[in-house]
């Protein structure tokens, strides 16, 4: 969930339509936004992820645990950014191999320049994930309870 919602923020900060909505600011509040109002967007990748990680986490014996959740949204959060690294990267070598035919030279680029972006990305995930996590457990903690009394 991580890696997808991250791709998608990443993705639409690209596409979005900035310079229109820029102007739009600008023609009902009379001020002009200096950079990219989106670039913001990446930085929330790791609450998707959290969340679920939160709302399935259970520990061994099967209950709900506050530090489960917030391990497991942790993990998501990391394994979500390591396949979302690896994507990219899977993706510009085989790109580099269809337009030059080499890898060896790129090879260094292709590996080291998205830890650039991916470092930064990790410490503000994590304290997402944890806190999405907490609320992802509270969340399936509501939706249970009433579940487990009219059971019993």
């Amino acid at each position: 969930m991580t890696a997808i919602s991250t791709g998608v923020l990443i993705i639409s900060t690209v596409l979005l339509p900035s310079d229109e909505i820029k102007t739009l600011i600008l023609e009902h509040f009379g001020w002009w936004w200096s950079g990219d109002p989106f670039v913001q967007l990446r930085f929330l990748g790791g609450l998707p992820g959290g969340f679920v990680a939160g709302y399935l986490a259970r520990d061994h014996w099967g209950r709900d645990e506050w530090g489960a959740a917030m391990k497991y949204g942790v993990y998501a959060v990391l394994f979500g950014l390591a396949l979302l690294f690896a994507a990219f990267v899977l993706y510009n070598i085989v790109r580099s191999l269809l337009t030059a035919g080499m890898i060896l030279p790129p090879l260094y680029l292709i590996t080291v320049v998205p830890l650039v972006y991916a470092i930064p990305l990790a410490p503000a995930y994590v304290v997402e994930a944890l806190v999405a996590a907490i609320i992802g457990n509270g969340c399936s903690r509501l939706i249970r309870d009433p579940e487990m009394e009219s059971s019993s």
